[in-house]
């Protein structure tokens, strides 16, 4: 399958392309949506894409002009998308990326900034950048068997760079974003439907893993509890430095969503959003157990330091007494609290953005076949 191009923009001395080179994956990790190579098509590894094209032609065109191109995925085109109104309110926005390609040592570095002013403090009539570089670099391992770069092997063989106008950029991303949304929109609730009726595929929706901690996020909209439906997604943490411990809490799509809409808008701010869950099963002790679930977004550390992670999601698990009122409702009792078990992750803005992206459009796509299968209960509307 050919690259479809999504957007040019050319100067009279550079051009960036937006390709398309989108592909789903098959309905047993339709939660997914896109392939991510694990799946096969005809013996081929196929993972689904966008691509950046820079050509730089200021010396001149065919074998005078220098060509590079990097990959970017579908999470990451929606987060620059995303991100473009803080990037412009903000002044400053930067996005990078390395890649080790896995069947060599080729490098590939993508830089995406924003800055409203050059060194001489003078406003930028260009003021966003797209670079990107390749060449070599001596591959190393890290205990969790990712990969980097040993320092002093990286050699450059060539780069592009090219400065864009904040209307470019807007459409840039804008037409990459529609593509995206059409993609998503079109596969989303057709492998969605075929994996609801096959016994072997995977609910995980999302999953982050950094050198500390795991979270991963996984499809519970079809809970039944007491004879009620609920529509959930689990959260499953484990604290590699605390010795592996693996917590677990569920929370209603409905507060996903909104805590992703919050993201949207925040902007520099911090946040804070928890919630307390108190199960009915108390012991013989009168004790019930209780999971506290924790977003918070810190930009600062103790020192003032920027965080280069400043998210967190944090689950807690312990017990405690139930006061309940006469309309139903039931809190902890004040100093009952015992904590049992507590894990969290430190997450960046992009792997943040990621998870909660990931689980809307999941939300997305089962609101959808829920609807349909509704309607064609009823018939036609009256």
């Amino acid at each position: 399958m050919e690259n479809k191009v999504v957007h040019t923009i050319k100067n009279n001395r550079a051009l960036v392309e937006l390709q398309d080179n989108l592909y789903p994956t098959i309905p047993k990790y339709a939660r997914k949506l896109h392939s991510f190579g694990k799946e096969r098509n005809n013996n081929e590894q196929m993972y689904s894409r966008f691509k950046f094209v820079l050509i730089d032609y200021s010396k001149g065109t065919g074998e005078n002009s220098v060509a590079v191109d990097a990959n970017i995925t579908s999470e990451v085109l929606a987060y620059l998308y995303c991100m473009f109104k803080k990037a412009v309110e903000n002044g400053s926005f930067t996005y990078s990326e390395e890649k080790i390609m896995p069947q060599n040592n080729y490098v590939k570095k993508l830089l995406i900034k924003r800055a409203q002013k050059n060194s001489k403090g003078e406003i930028l009539r260009n003021p966003w950048s797209l670079s990107c570089e390749v060449g070599t670099g001596e591959k190393a391992y890290t205990k969790e068997g990712g990969t980097y770069l040993k320092p002093n092997t990286y050699q450059k063989e060539r780069s592009v760079y090219v400065s864009l106008s904040d209307k470019d950029m807007f459409i840039l991303l804008q037409e990459g974003f529609s593509r995206l949304n059409s993609f998503e929109t079109y596969y989303g609730p057709k492998l969605l439907s075929a994996a609801q009726t096959e016994n072997e595929a995977e609910k995980q929706i999302y999953k982050v893993v950094t050198q500390s901690a795991l979270v991963e996020f996984i499809d519970k909209t079809d809970t039944v509890y007491n004879g009620k439906e609920y529509c959930l997604i689990g959260i499953n943490l484990v604290d590699f430095k605390n010795n592996n411990k693996f917590v677990s809490a569920n929370l209603s799509t409905k507060v996903l969503k909104k805590v992703f809409e919050d993201f949207k808008q925040i902007g520099a701010n911090d946040y804070e959003y928890t919630e307390e869950k108190i199960m009915p099963n108390a012991d013989i002790n009168g004790m019930a157990p209780v999971t506290i679930l924790k977003f918070v977004k810190s930009n600062k550390n103790k020192q003032g330091e920027i965080r280069k992670c400043p998210w967190y999601i944090l689950i807690e698990q312990g017990k405690a007494k139930l006061q309940e009122f006469q309309n139903g409702a039931k809190i902890m009792q004040a100093g009952t609290y015992v904590n049992e078990s507590r894990a969290y992750i430190a997450l960046s803005e992009k792997d943040m953005f990621s998870a909660l992206y990931n689980t809307e459009r999941l939300t997305r796509n089962v609101e959808f076949l829920t609807f349909c299968r509704e309607e064609k209960k009823r018939g036609l509307r009256e």
